[in-house]
């Protein structure tokens, strides 16, 4: 065999080949499945109605039966969903955030479009009229994707029995901006309280020291906030906005629509209790811990440089 002709044979796939193609893809799909088990979980647990009136009341949220509920009931489609629903909101909010940011950058502050992030009272301080921009540019886009978000978090909620149609309500397909009508203010409620919540607590951060133990509860408090709003939103994106119309879910859901973000919270407490605190100040000190450790995993690996 000439070395032009074992060179060729070397570079042609074998059986071999393709059959580690196969495992790997599939170990691929089957960890991007497995990423989706936490959101699914999560949203399950947020959007769970059990008002005192029911009569299941008397039973733990964390009861066996309901953990069964969130972890493993009825999962392959709305994993599926929940995976299509994020790759295909993730890729394209990417680009027309780059296109945005590209775009607006002459007139941002430091270059930076999201504003609900980082030294957020820096930002305002040196550059308000920039600031501003930036804020409605994001809000701005999310909204745009706000479909995106509500189909994801139905997706999880979603039996698999259900058309996929199902994600939205026959009103909503028909007449989209009646979605937009419905959760436009509570999006814009909760924009305003992620912003809010950054103003305050960069500004509170950026006149301790850097070491000072204060600036923990800061930002735990600033977790705590977040998150209860993004558990809020769940609950609305969550209902169907037509008069009348109910979807089906894996869990059960309010039947009456939430009217806004703060509606929703006071709805939450009065029928249910203040059993979120418990769920939002655990998940809250797990977050707080991640990015303790990560920082100073990071400080140390700088130090050693």
């Amino acid at each position: 065999m000439t070395d032009t002709a074992a060179a060729a044979a070397a570079d042609t796939p074998t059986i071999g080949d393709f059959g580690m193609a196969t495992v790997g893809l599939g170990l691929g799909v089957a960890g991007l499945g497995l990423s989706m088990l936490p959101n699914i979980a999560c949203t399950r647990v947020e959007t769970f109605y059990k008002p005192h009136s029911s009569p299941e009341a008397g039973e733990s949220r964390a009861s066996w039966p309901n953990i069964k509920t969130y972890l493993a009931k009825d999962l392959f489609k709305p994993i599926v969903r929940l995976a299509v629903a994020r790759i295909a909101s993730e890729r394209l909010f990417a680009l027309a955030d780059y296109g945005l940011a590209l775009s607006l950058a002459p007139i941002l502050p430091y270059g930076r479009l999201n504003v609900s992030i980082g030294p957020t009272s820096i930002l305002l301080a040196y550059a308000p009229g920039a600031f501003a921009l930036s804020f409605v540019a994001t809000v701005a886009l999310d909204a745009l994707f706000l479909p995106f978000k509500v189909a994801m978090t139905r997706a999880a909620l979603l039996p698999g029995k259900e058309s996929t149609w199902n994600l939205f309500s026959q009103s909503e397909r028909k007449d989209p901006t009646q979605l937009y009508a419905h959760l436009l203010p509570s999006l814009l409620q909760t924009s305003a309280i992620s912003t809010g919540t950054s103003l305050v607590s960069s500004a509170l951060l950026a006149l301790l020291p850097p070491d000072s133990f204060v600036g923990l509860p800061i930002r735990f408090a600033s977790i705590v906030v977040n998150l209860t709003q993004s558990l809020v939103m769940a609950r609305i994106c969550a209902q169907y906005t037509g008069k009348d119309e109910q979807m089906e879910s894996v869990v059960p859901l309010r039947r009456q629509p939430y009217t806004s973000w703060f509606q929703c919270l006071k709805t939450t407490i009065e029928e249910e209790g203040w059993w979120f605190a418990g769920w939002v100040t655990i998940n809250s000190a797990l977050g707080l811990g991640m990015v303790e450790v990560l920082t100073q995993t990071q400080q140390t690996v700088d130090a050693a440089q």
